[in-house]
């Protein structure tokens, strides 16, 4: 059985990353038939809280990056992982030498798609691209998964990101400023792939479930119903995080308000991203903010189980109209056919809008206002038909992405080697 080797999952606490990660395996079960899965996620226990079936262990570098590789020695590394997977390296624990024969055993090394590759997540970066590196000195077929690339603002973070994803065997990028960014690297275009993120391709749970969950968590069903996705921004550019978190959490508030005395019917707030296994991002915190700043505060609710990706989708796909903070909530519900207004953290959520041709229907967390936000949710709601009669059409290119990408990617896979195999017994 060919081994996968899937690398820098941060949690799958984050419903949108186990999305990813859990469309990811099953397409390329699709195109490979039955292969062993390895994630590397500092989160393990999340992993296994939502699947049975992979393997997860600690990465070998969580922030240090290059500084604790060179104290390690690159070229002992790069010695062990290649030819001596026996012999253990000086200076490394018991988890950094099973995530080391995890890549000297894999037959494909693919980092997790996502939105990582930035100066948003500095201190990762160097680790990530590290993680690359070694893969690459291993001698194995790397590729990135569908992802978003940049903003990459510092030079040195250009520097290693150009060194290192211009030798990637296949970068899929999310969008098409994503390709923008990795050609201005400097990578070769023969390198890139225009892609989609593979939660497209992300099968609900049955209505009944959904139904169900909605029943166990006394939501009423007062119809409309209208989700909001809300979360925590720590990367400002033009107002402190204090700042800008009070003034979100105010407009959202307003909104929320607008929406019961206007609309009508239930408004529920719905996360995607939660204290699973003890992950201390917990967007459910957020909503409880928002909602005590609320005039009509106690009409809101709030979903407060922890639920997969599929169920999540199939809640979401009940609500007559989505609000979406974070991006995955964005695409369960558009993937659903349901109207969505998007309030954008990142140049990840213009892009995908703008693929589905939903700009108009996009605001940024850094001039959020609430007049602007009301006027662009009261749009999204008075052509709420013909949005979702559009939905379909434009979503379907986008999951195609996601499985074309996924195919180029399982054709980097070499049949199981047996010598391989044995050299690393």
């Amino acid at each position: 059985m060919r081994r996968i080797l899937l690398l820098d999952l941060w949690s799958a606490a984050n419903r949108g990353d186990a999305a990813i990660l859990i469309s990811l395996v099953e397409l390329l079960r699709e195109r490979l038939g039955p292969v062993e899965v390895t994630v590397h996620t500092p989160f393990t226990e999340a992993v296994t809280a939502l699947t049975a079936d992979l393997e997860a262990r600690p990465p070998l570098l969580r922030g240090e990056g290059l500084g604790r590789l060179r104290r390690m020695g690159r070229s002992l590394i790069a010695h062990w992982v290649c030819s001596n997977p026996q012999r253990e390296p000086i200076g490394l624990g018991l988890q950094a030498r099973a995530a080391l024969r995890d890549l000297c055993e894999a037959d494909l090394v693919l980092t997790v798609g996502g939105g990582n590759y930035n100066d948003n997540y500095a201190r990762e970066l160097s680790s990530r691209l590290t993680h690359l590196r070694l893969a690459q000195l291993a001698g194995k077929p790397v590729a990135v998964a569908p992802h978003s690339f940049g903003p990459f603002r510092r030079a040195g973070s250009r520097r290693q990101a150009r060194r290192v994803l211009s030798q990637v065997d296949l970068l899929c990028a999310r969008e098409s400023e994503s390709v923008e960014v990795l050609r201005g690297l400097g990578v070769p275009d023969s390198r890139i792939m225009l892609a989609a993120d593979a939660a497209w391709a992300l099968s609900a749970a049955s209505s009944e479930r959904a139904r169900e969950i909605l029943t166990a968590e006394r939501v009423t069903s007062q119809e409309p119903l209208i989700t909001i996705s809300v979360r925590t921004w720590r990367y400002y550019r033009s107002l402190s995080v204090a700042e800008g978190n009070e003034r979100y959490l105010t407009t959202m508030a307003r909104l929320a308000d607008h929406l019961l005395n206007d609309v009508g019917g239930t408004l529920l707030f719905a996360s995607t991203c939660t204290a699973l296994a003890g992950y201390r991002g917990d967007d459910r915190a957020v909503a409880r903010a928002v909602i005590t700043r609320m005039q009509f505060g106690e009409r809101a609710q709030l979903l407060e189980g922890e639920y997969s990706p599929a169920e999540l989708k199939a809640v979401f796909a009940q609500a007559n109209l989505h609000v979406g903070t974070r991006m995955h909530s964005l695409i369960f519900s558009l993937g659903s056919a349901i109207p969505s207004v998007a309030i954008a953290c990142e140049a990840k959520t213009h892009g995908m809008m703008r693929e589905l041709g939903l700009a108009v229907y996009t605001t940024d967390v850094e001039t959020l206002d609430v007049t602007g936000l009301i006027a662009l949710v009261d749009r999204a709601w008075s052509q709420r038909e013909q949005l979702a009669a559009s939905l379909p059409a434009r979503t379907v290119r986008l999951e195609k992405r996601a499985r074309e990408a996924v195919a180029r990617i399982a054709a980097l896979c070499p049949a199981s080697s047996p010598a391989m195999e044995a050299a690393c017994d």
